[in-house]
Parts: C-alpha cells; structure tokens; sequence
C-alpha cells in the first residue's frame, strides 16, 4: 500500500470543510427563527406545542449530532495527518541513522592496497 498525503492540500480542505460547519449554528438559527414563524402563523397552541416538541426532541438532537460529528471528524483527520507526517520524519530520521552506522565494507584488491582500486569493475 502506498501512502501519499499532501498535508497542504488536507488543511486546505479541512480550512473549507470548517467553513461549512461554521454555517451550521447559522443554519440552526434560521431553523428555530422559521419554526417559530410557523408556528406563530398557525395561531395555535396545538401546532406550536407539536413545533416545540419537535425541534426539541428530534432536530436540534439531531443538527448537535451533525455538528458534533463534523468536529470529530475534522479533528481525527488533522490528527491523523500530523501522525503520517511525524512517522515520515521519523522513518526518515532511522534511515539516516541506520546509513550512518552501515559497516564500512572494505575489501583487500589483488594489489594490496584495500579498498577497491579503478579498474576493479570493468
């Protein structure tokens, strides 16, 4: 499996997916604001008490839940790519280490002086 992450290009999206959930609270708002304006145009304490029942119980449960989600989200993936980018530094860090400390291979040539001489690989 290959991996090939653009952590520029992810905070680009996660900068553009924060702006939408960011929206959210303002779309909630206007939901309450358009349920309250129903409700007010049914002139009834039946409707609104159902309106009432149902934002309460069912929508802002469920619009806490999306935005709820979205953060966890957003913050598992940043999390996620600040992890692959420390592993990459780190993989990279043991094999500068693991060259660094490789045996030296020398060998005598035929001429005795050690080590491989020009015409040895003709």
């Amino acid at each position: 499996m290959k991996w090939d992450v653009d952590p520029s290009g992810v905070q680009s999206i996660l900068q553009e997916v924060q702006g939408y959930a960011t929206d959210y609270e303002s779309e909630f708002s206007d939901m309450g604001t358009s349920l309250g304006a129903i409700s007010e145009a049914g002139k009834s304490g039946i409707i609104a008490k159902a309106l009432q029942g149902l934002s309460d119980e069912n929508l802002a449960p469920a619009m806490k839940s999306i935005a709820g989600r979205t953060g966890i989200a957003l913050n598992a993936t940043a999390k996620a790519v600040r992890a692959y980018g420390q592993g990459q530094m780190e993989m990279a860090a043991n094999a500068q280490e693991n060259a660094d400390n490789a045996p030296k291979l020398v060998e005598s040539s035929p001429g005795g002086t050690g080590g491989a001489q020009p015409g040895d690989f003709r």
